[in-house]
């Protein structure tokens, strides 16, 4: 039975803690690595119900995109859910790992797989790191055939289960003959790099949580940005998690959390 520092190992392999933006808190959140592992449990968001899932389904390790802790609480009382989340796991030898920016930044991580979803070829780093090869944050490349901006829309929803896409007024010009041939993407909330974004000569930026005056700065004249829900841009994080595990432990209990499934977002 291999250790959960094993298991850290396989996810550190191809998504090093070098990679986390300097902001991030990847990495061991909560437990001891050197402990035989019974199971992975694998979520996108810590929370109680799945420590639960974790403590009934057997599984010592859980593994998350979104980091536990980016704050460190002053006091472990039971106040808040980020400290019963630490209780709980503590007391059923739950250890906790994320793995953040460090899979967003890979060279195989979310940003390459969201670009592998939309199909698009010739995918590079949007802003590469000096680092690794072939690492950086959010990723560009091309479409195989142009498509209007109505058709991308379509596109984004069917291959990332979005209901919603929040369009900038640019949509309108790929809409009457002009066609997107060249994306810009960033999973998560990726605002920051809309500038990147139109330097790399994208025609759209495929993004999360954008703020109205990002839209209006940005998004009014050829950049279309499309923005969707952030927890449907990284759910596929679970998917990452589990194929570099897998491929390292074949015959080992790693499983997909139930109770992690649901948008915590309801679209009304």
């Amino acid at each position: 039975m291999p250790l959960i520092s094993d298991i850290i190992a396989a996810i550190e392999a191809e998504a090093p803690l070098i990679l986390q933006e300097s902001w991030d808190n990847s990495g061991l959140q909560v437990g001891h690595a050197d402990r035989e592992c019974t199971g992975v449990l694998l979520a996108l968001d810590p929370s109680e119900e799945v420590v639960e899932e974790a403590k009934a389904g057997g599984c010592n390790l859980i593994v998350t995109h979104h980091p536990l802790i980016f704050h460190a609480p002053r006091r472990i009382t039971g106040d808040t859910a980020q400290q019963r989340i630490i209780e709980r796991a503590l007391c059923s030898g739950i250890a906790i790992y994320s793995a953040h920016t460090s899979l967003d930044n890979a060279p195989r991580g979310l940003n390459r797989h969201a670009a592998a979803l939309l199909g698009l070829e010739g995918v590079k780093p949007l802003v590469p790191s000096d680092l690794i090869e072939g690492a950086g944050s959010g990723a560009v490349g091309t479409l195989p055939k142009p498509l209007s901006g109505p058709e991308f829309v379509a596109l984004v929803k069917a291959r990332f289960g979005s209901p919603v896409v929040r369009c900038s007024a640019a949509i309108d010009r790929y809409s009457s003959g002009v066609q997107i041939s060249r994306v810009a993407l960033c999973t998560g909330s990726g605002s920051s790099m809309l500038a990147d974004a139109e330097r790399s000569g994208a025609q759209v930026f495929l993004t999360s949580d954008t703020r109205y005056h990002d839209f209006i700065d940005h998004g009014r004249e050829s950049l279309m940005i499309a923005d969707i829900g952030h927890h449907e841009s990284e759910l596929a994080a679970r998917d990452i998690f589990y194929r570099l595990i897998s491929e390292k432990f074949s015959n080992f209990a790693v499983r997909l959390s139930e109770s992690d499934i649901a948008n915590p977002i309801i679209y009304a």
